[in-house]
């Protein structure tokens, strides 16, 4: 019986873990919004390239946070599914909701979750489009670097959302066999 309550105990964190991690990915979400249109109202004004660049490449940490933040959720929704959930069948939250997504294409999880790649984009491309048109060599440098963030991240973020449920199953089930050994003597 304490070994129930134990679990139960365990299975509640998790889930509120879950929820602190839903609520900061929510909170990173408003503020590159809020950061967003604090720079289209300001930068239009006095064409202040910086001003968008500077957001481009805050969003793009927030974007990366997000990626990372997604990561721990399907780590902990894994660990309830595999160590919980097989325990206590009517505990069954992730087990059915990984088994039957709600989101169930690659492209659907994208074009849905593409906020951050749509701010990086509009912060990164209007701060290009202000650089002095004399400084063509500026222009080509920014714009060859906002690229290749741009790339790298929305790289991370297809394979993190195609494989990371699948990766942390992998891996619980490594780390479950490993301390399942008996140590040779």
């Amino acid at each position: 019986m304490e070994d129930e309550e134990i679990r139960l105990e365990e299975y509640r964190q998790i889930r509120e873990e879950i929820r602190t991690y839903i609520d900061r990915k929510n909170q990173n979400l408003n503020f590159s919004i809020a950061i967003t249109i604090g720079v289209l109202s300001f930068g239009y004004k006095d064409n202040q390239y910086i001003l968008f660049l500077s957001a481009a490449l805050l969003i793009a940490f927030l974007w990366f946070d997000e990626i990372r933040v997604l990561k721990a959720i399907f780590r902990a929704a894994t660990y309830i599914e595999l160590f919980i959930e097989k325990k206590f069948r009517v505990l069954n939250w992730e087990t059915i909701g990984g088994k039957f997504p709600i989101q169930t294409s690659i492209a659907s999880r994208t074009i849905g979750n593409a906020i951050f790649p749509l701010l990086y984009c509009v912060n990164a491309i209007l701060g290009i489009l202000f650089i002095n048109a004399n400084n063509k060599i500026l222009k080509y440098i920014i714009a060859t670097f906002a690229s290749i963030i741009f790339l790298v991240l929305i790289i991370y973020s297809l394979i993190t959302a195609k494989n990371g449920r699948n990766q942390e199953k992998e891996n619980w089930k490594k780390l479950k066999k490993f301390k399942t050994k008996k140590p040779s003597t």
